[in-house]
């Protein structure tokens, strides 16, 4: 079939080239003389007739040439569309089918695996959040609870020492109250004339003089056991707070704890349902879908069987029809082909003609030439005073 397209082809190239070569060109004629005489008169008449004759062929050649072309390419495309898919092509390929693109080279990204969600990430992560927190708190306690210990026992220490220097007051004032007692004595027997009295009231007096310098730094003493009792409570006091604090912060860390580990109990046991269900509704669906793949499989198998018998019957009514309209090609081939050649073998009889007709017009055109010249000659002589 190929050969057969080929040899068309040709065929229709070397018609196109003699018709382009061979056609007659209508030419204005030649005036040789402002008289023209009756044999030129007849020349030119048969020289325009002749064109005339000559173009039309020429027309009718390319009216037919463009026909049989426009009935080939028509019937190779109907032969072309007739043609199953995958039975190889009829036609040669043009030189000018642009070519199929280079493929291009992809490089495969590997893409590194998703790391799996925990769904339960949130209440983890607050369960660890909250347990930090109470570790935190517990150690605040524990640092809180030493320094409360260690202001009580200072406290302690501060409020023995205020004690003892309290004790220690009231025995310089019962000192001092006995030594005015007996300086009080002496003094009454001195004033009774007891001259021995006299150096016992001057050494109760140094007595009672003493006695009260023991009070006042006694008194001091006791005055600054004091102030340090009171700085020590103090301490006490700040230290107690700052245990009172971190005991309700820890309790409240102990509750988070509790609330975070409950929320998470709770999350543990929704997620567990929700897999449950999950794993049931995803055994149902992969039941569903092995009956689904089955009845596809078997509706695909039927039209598949279906679709083989339309696909045999269509290969061969095209295959009818293809053989149909290759032997109407080739009969509107053949035809055409002999009209071409009879239509060429006309051509070429008129251009034989044609160049006839220009070589008597050329010898005409020589012939009046020199008519002209001999002529001209004659005027002259003519012209020329006749001697007497």
């Amino acid at each position: 079939m190929r050969l057969h397209t080929l040899a068309l082809s040709t065929l229709i190239l070397s018609i196109a080239r003699p018709t382009c070569a061979f056609t007659p060109s209508i030419q204005s004629t030649r005036v040789v003389s402002t008289k023209a005489s009756p044999k030129m008169m007849k020349q030119h008449e048969e020289e325009g007739s002749f064109n005339n004759v000559a173009t039309s062929a020429a027309n009718s050649i390319q009216q037919a040439t463009k026909g049989f072309a426009s009935i080939f390419a028509a019937s190779t495309i109907f032969i072309a569309a007739s043609t199953p898919a995958g039975i190889g092509s009829t036609f040669v390929e043009p030189v000018y089918a642009a070519t199929a693109p280079p493929p291009t080279t992809t490089t495969a990204t590997t893409k590194k695996p998703a790391v799996p969600v925990d769904p339960l990430a949130a209440e983890k992560a607050a369960v660890e959040s909250a347990k930090s927190s109470l570790s935190a708190a517990t150690a605040e306690v524990g640092k809180a609870k030493k320094v409360l210990g260690d202001a009580n026992i200072g406290f302690t220490k501060a409020s023995d020492a205020t004690s003892a220097a309290d004790r220690k007051v009231v025995a310089a004032k019962k000192a001092l109250i006995t030594a005015n007692d007996k300086l009080a004595d002496a003094k009454a027997k001195e004033s009774k004339g007891d001259m021995s009295a006299l150096k016992e009231v001057e050494s109760l007096a140094v007595k009672v003089g003493s006695a009260r310098d023991s009070l006042k730094s006694s008194e001091k003493e006791l005055s600054e056991a004091k102030d340090k009792q009171r700085a020590a409570g103090k301490v006490a006091a700040d230290a107690n707070s700052s245990f009172s604090k971190a005991t309700k912060i820890e309790d409240n860390a102990k509750k988070n704890v509790s609330t975070a580990t409950g929320k998470l109990s709770t999350a543990q046991k929704k997620l567990a349902e929700n897999q449950k269900k999950e794993a049931e509704r995803k055994k149902k669906a992969e039941k569903e879908a092995k009956e689904k793949a089955k009845k596809d499989a078997q509706a695909k198998a039927e039209k598949l069987k279906k679709d083989k018998k339309i696909e045999k019957k269509r290969k061969e009514e095209e295959a009818k029809k293809k053989a149909k309209a290759d032997k109407k090609a080739k009969e509107i081939a053949a035809k055409k082909a002999q009209d071409v050649a009879k239509k060429e073998q006309e051509l070429k009889k008129l251009a034989n003609k044609k160049a006839e007709l220009e070589r008597a017009e050329r010898d005409a055109a020589a012939k009046a030439k020199t008519l002209e010249l001999v002529i001209s000659k004659e005027k002259a002589e003519l012209q020329k005073p006749v001697k007497k």
